[in-house]
């Protein structure tokens, strides 16, 4: 089993005309974490006995269903025609083995936007490096603008979003490799094939869906270890007085959870099986929430599994 590495950053583009901010949100990787991802399956897995599909069948089906659904939702044009085997072996099951390389000229897709459609969206894709450190660029339809750098690692997980959806149809991308420090040209980059996702206002943003990680009673999302701060981009939209909702469990332990809005902090408890708790009100919305997991003293080592979360606006 995987889990998720979390790499938060935001990013304000120039959008000309729109003058929007785009925010490229939490981006997610994958390590080993067998302990902890057993103890969220093995009720998963007792539950799926029994049913007429044995669970590992069913773990298969589930993964060929998500790689046909990246091939359905994104087309490719000149500039990223070339189909490469998958370069990371540990990502294969879950992306499947069609990637693409994006040479130094601009590679042009068309992506359509899983989920209930909404003015915004979001696009991820792991990218890998292998000719050097680059900056990968993305271009919208709709005229946005954004940049990620792409280190000489193993592989990156680059999220942009939020990101303005036309009102109707895909969106169209180039894609573009350029050097660190210039807007030349960069070294060849080899892509994962894109996966684009509505959103809908309030919405939290926490990186590539495929490879949300797996939690109790089956559920996907991001674990957040004790001790730790994430800051999550929400999408724009929610306006004034606000609650937070999150649906969330604790895996190993009872936790406390602090959650920040601007300048103001509320808390909430987390002790056991997936819960849904709203945490508010705050005086206003905002596109960053910060997330802190917190245990009393002398207790054990929980960690926090979030699978939504969501901005709304507060009854008066």
């Amino acid at each position: 089993m995987t889990a998720l590495r979390r790499i938060t950053w935001i990013v304000p583009v120039a959008l000309g005309a729109l003058t929007a901010a785009l925010i490229a949100a939490i981006i997610v990787a994958r390590s080993e974490r067998p302990s902890r991802a057993l103890i969220a399956a093995t009720p998963g897995i007792l539950n799926a006995t029994g049913r007429g599909t044995p669970p590992e069948i069913a773990a298969i089906n589930a993964q060929l269903a998500q790689i046909a659904a990246l091939h359905a939702g994104a087309r490719y044009g000149p500039g990223l025609t070339r189909v490469v085997g998958a370069p990371v072996a540990v990502l294969r099951p879950l992306l499947g083995e069609d990637w693409r390389e994006l040479d130094a000229s601009v590679g042009r897709a068309w992506v359509y936007p899983s989920g209930t459609p909404s003015r915004y969206f979001e696009v991820s894709a792991v990218a890998v490096a292998q000719h050097g450190p680059a900056r990968l660029e993305v271009l919208t339809t709709e005229g946005q603008r954004a940049i990620e750098a792409v280190s000489a690692g193993p592989f990156r997980v680059l999220n942009f979003g939020p990101l303005l959806a036309p009102a109707r149809g895909g969106v169209g991308l180039a894609l573009s490799s350029l050097q660190l420090q210039s807007n030349s040209p960069g070294p060849k980059l080899v892509l994962s094939p894109l996966q684009a996702e509505y959103l809908a206002p309030g919405e939290w943003i926490t990186g590539m869906p495929a490879l949300a990680e797996m939690g109790p009673g089956g559920l996907r999302g991001v674990y957040l270890s004790r001790g730790s701060t994430t800051r999550f981009a929400m999408t724009p939209g929610v306006r004034g007085r606000a609650n937070l909702t999150l649906l969330g469990a604790s895996v190993g332990g009872a936790l406390q959870v602090k959650v920040a809005v601007g300048s103001e902090a509320r808390s909430a408890q987390f002790n056991g099986g997936p819960s849904t708790v709203q945490i508010g009100p705050f005086k206003s919305a905002e596109t960053v929430v910060a997330v802190s997991v917190s245990t009393p003293a002398g207790g054990s080592s929980p960690t926090l599994f979030v699978s939504n979360m969501r901005l709304a606006a507060a009854r008066r």
